[in-house]
């Protein structure tokens, strides 16, 4: 959905944040109705404003303490490593994958 239709959907008094350049579609279709009569709120977030908008050295302080706490996670159920593959055994390897229930896992096909 676009994030209108996503502002549209939320409850009253709802929000949506917009993060950077993630896509390169624009923001769209926004009702001004939700934003006037049921208090919605539409937001930009940029992480190097944020990270640097109380000076220099708080934000290499903000920093390294976000990549600790993003380093802690790295390792957990929301990562996982690829399984390397080529363009021919691709499906096989899907199939296998998915017959021993692996879940969390990518397959990363090489192409040569």
């Amino acid at each position: 959905p676009t994030s209108g239709e996503l502002l549209t959907m939320l409850p009253n008094g709802g929000g949506v944040w917009v993060y950077g350049r993630l896509s390169d579609l624009p923001v769209s279709q926004v009702q001004a109705l939700d934003l006037i009569y049921r208090g919605k709120t539409l937001n930009g977030f940029l992480v190097s404003r944020w990270i640097t908008e109380d000076g220099a050295l708080k934000g290499l302080f903000r920093g390294m303490k976000v990549a600790g706490l993003v380093r802690k996670h790295l390792d957990t159920i929301f990562a996982s490593d690829f399984v390397d593959t080529t363009l021919e055994e691709m499906q096989s390897k899907y199939c296998e994958m998915k017959d021993k229930g692996l879940t969390g896992s990518k397959l990363r096909v090489l192409i040569q």
